[in-house]
């Protein structure tokens, strides 16, 4: 038998006026910060920590974005995606355009017979890109001195590194800015809600079945708590609450499986429920046993 169908959150799609500059101030943020990026990739050599570099790059990117989506109230997940466009790309861009002028600068320091408008003219961008196409990135640090002066990755292959770069930092940036757009939100107090997280422990997604089976959201919100549950298993109930009014919230379900190998643990989540809308009563209900779970783990 298959669940019933529950009616869901569904961004309203509207924002405020301040979502616009908001974004154009992230914009450039994210290209001044680009300089400091710039200047470490240059620095360091090796591509491996290249790549950290540019996860990083783009998930602070991408936390600017979460906050002009919040600050601005933007519930419209396709401008969202627009705007983290230039978000993205244009301080990708300035890096590139940082590194060119510190590199003018550099050769004007070593020559400053030399105007810096004839080094322009030598040194053009096309031909700064060619060099450090030639001039790559090492692997590694191991290895001798004359292994060392030669690059690991140079060529073709430093264009298709550039290229995910981009879309390394463009895919962090979009991902971060939708999932914060998506988030719920109460319309009639024009605020964010919260999550409130509950986990009965020992709960699988049998023990929740047969009340998504039936369409009724009550059991999910209280279900019974067997002692004999596997500790390894919990179903996750997550209730997305406007403190601003008592109608207003959503209700997330999911099965968190904790897997021991050897020395190692991992966590699995698996959705079963996503953002079900809740009546006031059903609401209430989750506010109070939430509340007293709170309350019992302050008392132990």
């Amino acid at each position: 038998m298959g669940h019933a169908s529950f009616a869901t959150y569904r961004p309203s799609g509207r924002f405020s006026p301040l979502t616009l500059p908001l974004f154009i101030a992230a914009i450039v943020s994210g290209v001044a910060v680009a300089w400091l990026y710039q200047a470490l990739m240059s620095w360091i050599p090796y591509i491996y920590v290249d790549l950290v570099l540019c996860a990083g790059f783009g998930a602070a990117l991408g936390a600017a974005g979460m906050f002009a989506v919040r600050r601005g109230h933007c519930r419209n997940r396709v401008l969202a995606a627009i705007l983290a466009l230039p978000l993205a790309l244009a301080p990708v861009g300035a890096s590139y355009y940082w590194g060119y002028r510190s590199t003018l600068s550099t050769i004007a320091e070593q020559h400053p017979e030399t105007p810096l408008e004839i080094i322009q003219q030598e040194l053009t961008f096309s031909r700064w890109l060619e060099v450090k196409q030639e001039a790559g990135w090492t692997l590694s640090s191991h290895g001798s001195s004359s292994s060392r002066s030669r690059p690991d990755v140079s060529g073709t292959f430093v264009v298709v590194v550039w290229v995910i770069e981009a879309l390394v930092i463009l895919g962090l940036t979009m991902l971060l800015v939708d999932t914060e757009a998506a988030k719920p939100y109460c319309e009639s107090c024009r605020g964010w809600c919260v999550p409130r997280p509950l986990t009965p422990h020992g709960l699988t997604a049998a023990d929740v079945e047969s009340a998504m089976q039936m369409g009724d959201l009550g059991p999910l919100i209280d279900p019974p708590v067997r002692a004999e549950g596997d500790p390894l298993r919990a179903i996750v109930l997550t209730g997305d609450i406007c403190d601003g009014c008592i109608e207003t919230g959503f209700l997330s379900v999911d099965e968190r499986t904790t897997v021991q190998r050897k020395k190692q643990t991992t966590t699995r989540t698996k959705n079963l429920l996503r953002r079900a809308v809740l009546t006031a009563p059903q609401r209430a209900a989750f506010l109070h046993r939430y509340t007293m779970s709170v309350g019992q783990k302050l008392a132990a």
